[in-house]
């Protein structure tokens, strides 16, 4: 899992860009180091001090954690507060939180025990598993908001005022086809802005979505991640546009799940005509995500009744 890791960080992010993400990543090295070192050796004290490590990672998590939120340092704040403050703020993801509160369940060793610890290689193992699991969706969390503050800084005022423009005779009247024209010009500019080889994941196209749409159309509120009940359970949506009291559900999904040139939509259509039915909104838009390199995106409108109700689906899709 580290070197997953370590690959998310190295492709997605600027080496300014939250600096203390390699602490943690260095606290996790030495971790398993440790862990690595105790195995078949008579130094089985060596697994405690891989859970002392695990928990300085915890520790460091939740300080970019708090900057993720607050966009400064817990200068004053202890690892409690710190604790206190985040979980107030519910600004995990809910296996996010699983993890952060088993963590701090089973692992968590306060700073001020006199008790005398000793940890076995299983628990030394799972202890390092649950950071780097909590660690992992942080650091997609990370990337989305760099993605987003790259898409932002890269189009500028003349290339958003020539957007602007561009979709402004749509009107009001026409909001689903407004965002579908901003999703081509999203495909256009895309290539520009993501340079790698590699098709970025979908928590960047996410970030880079949104920090196109605040530019390109301010008047636009936006809002990704966004928690809904369906029945008993729950689930988040990916992205919900809104202008003038009118909502578009926007759905993503990455283009290799689209299997040669018949499209295999069918549960994808069904699955966003839930989430329709559990909003009360009636228009969406499937959008698969645009491929590097592939600028040209095609549409397929599907109209349906569900309950009485009309909804209405865009699938937009590179060709």
């Amino acid at each position: 899992m580290l070197f997953e890791i370590k690959r998310k960080v190295s492709e997605a992010l600027p080496a300014d860009f939250f600096p203390g993400i390699y602490n943690v990543i260095n606290h996790l090295q030495m971790a398993e180091h440790y862990w690595q070192e105790a195995k078949g050796s008579i130094e089985e004290y060596l697994f405690t001090d891989a859970v002392l490590r695990a928990n300085h990672a915890f520790e460091a998590a939740l300080g970019e954690a708090y900057k993720l939120v607050c966009g400064k340092d817990p200068e004053d704040l202890t690892v409690k507060e710190l604790y206190q403050y985040l979980d107030e703020q519910n600004i995990f993801k809910d296996k996010e939180a699983q993890t952060f509160h088993r963590y701090l369940e089973d692992w968590e060793i306060p700073a001020e025990t006199d008790e005398q610890l000793f940890f076995s290689e299983q628990e030394a193992m799972l202890a390092i598993l649950n950071v780097s699991a909590f660690f992992l969706i942080l650091v997609e969390q990370i990337i989305e908001i760099a993605s987003y503050e790259k898409a932002k800084s890269f189009l500028g005022w003349d290339r958003a005022e020539r957007i602007h423009q561009e979709i402004e005779r749509y009107g009001d009247k026409f909001f689903l086809d407004k965002v579908v024209a901003l999703l081509r010009l999203f495909s256009a500019d895309l290539f520009y802005i993501e340079e790698r080889e590699n098709a970025p994941a979908e928590y960047e196209m996410l970030g880079y979505l949104r920090g196109f749409l605040e530019v390109a159309a301010p008047e636009f509120s936006v809002e990704i991640e966004k928690r809904i009940e369906i029945g008993v359970a729950h689930t988040h949506l990916d992205m919900v546009i809104t202008h003038n009291e009118e909502m578009i559900l926007i759905e993503t999904k990455r283009s290799n799940q689209i299997k040669g040139s018949i499209f295999d939509i069918d549960n994808a259509i069904s699955q966003l005509s839930g989430y329709m039915t559990a909003t009360g909104i009636k228009k969406s838009v499937l959008f698969y995500l645009p491929i590097l390199g592939s600028t040209d995106l095609a549409t397929r409108e599907i109209d349906m009744e569900v309950d009485g109700v009309q909804q209405q689906i865009m699938v937009v899709y590179p060709q």
